[in-house]
């Protein structure tokens, strides 16, 4: 995917700031800025953006259970969740003009959310005369942390006015998550004693994604129409997802085997092409060859902390 953001051809120094905020059971607020400054040899640019939002979600359940046509029972959830969000966004980037032909740059993207829910349920328990026969409240959360930050290296050179040219880019991203949640059920009969023991989880989930890559693309245009392409790219990309589970039922941890899961990938891959195309007048062709080679590599591990 080839993304290209518009940037400010102006000289000088510009820029904007903006606000929103709007009501309805919870807040939700926003505001932020844009700069920009250029003259004949740099051009420095970037924004920053920060927003606030509370949500909710009510919602009333009535599922029925049938056997062979025949009502056996249902329950009704009262389900409440609040989730509160904030994330801040912020770019910066700059490019250098050491000639008329060449332009160096780089930017650097960040995005930093912060997101916490909060959910309480309870559900009653009917049976095949549509009677309350038990009961069960839960309570469960999550706090989560999502910090991604992306960084490019770029150069451009055009070689003379016919076309030639040649482009350079190094990419950097890391992408970072963490999760805390609890999940606690009781359980109840019609008449307020425990049914069952209570169950409580725990979860401690931790998420990195690392990405490198690096190509070079060269344009050179040949007589009567005709244009000679060729490039190369190298890439890395690791990844580690580790989900720790806690039974706390007890009062003490135990980790829950059957939950608990660690994944490691490894992907290294390598591309080259070269691209040949001609132009007439009513019509084009082209001719290219590309060959890729890619390694991949993974590790599971279920159930170890």
């Amino acid at each position: 995917i080839d993304i290209r953001m518009k940037k400010d051809q102006r000289f000088g120094v510009n820029g904007t700031l903006t606000a929103g905020y709007g009501q309805g059971v919870y807040p939700k607020a926003n505001t932020g800025s844009t700069f920009n400054y250029r003259n004949k040899k740099v051009n420095l640019f970037g924004n920053y953006n920060f927003a606030y939002r509370k949500g909710l979600n009510h919602l009333f359940l009535d599922r029925n259970f049938y056997e062979n046509g025949n009502f056996v029972g249902r329950d009704l959830k009262d389900n409440y969740a609040r989730f509160p969000f904030n994330s801040n966004t912020g770019r910066f980037g700059a490019d250098f003009f050491p000639s008329k032909k060449t332009i160096i740059g780089f930017v650097v993207n960040g995005n930093f959310n912060h997101f916490t829910r909060k959910t309480d349920n309870v559900a009653r328990v009917m049976d095949a005369q549509d009677q309350p026969v038990s009961t069960f409240q839960t309570r469960a959360g999550n706090n989560d942390h999502a910090n991604n930050l992306f960084a490019n290296i770029n150069f451009k050179h055009s070689f003379d006015s016919t076309g030639k040219e040649l482009t350079t880019d190094i990419d950097y991203g890391s992408f970072r998550s963490n999760s805390l949640s609890y999940n606690s059920t009781s359980y109840y009969k019609n008449n307020g004693s425990p049914l069952q023991d209570n169950y409580k989880l725990d979860g401690d989930q931790e998420g990195k994604l690392t990405l490198k890559t690096a190509k070079v693309d060269y344009i050179h245009p040949l007589k009567n129409k005709a244009k000679l392409e060729a490039g190369g790219k190298i890439s890395f990309v690791s990844s580690d997802n580790d989900a720790k589970f806690f039974d706390v039922s007890s009062g003490v941890p135990v980790n829950d085997v059957k939950k608990t899961n660690h994944f490691f990938y490894k992907e290294n891959n390598n591309a080259a092409y070269i691209n040949f195309s001609k132009a007439y007048k009513k019509f084009d062709w082209q001719i290219g060859l590309r060959g890729e080679q890619t390694n991949i590599e993974t590790k599971q591990v279920n159930g170890n902390i």
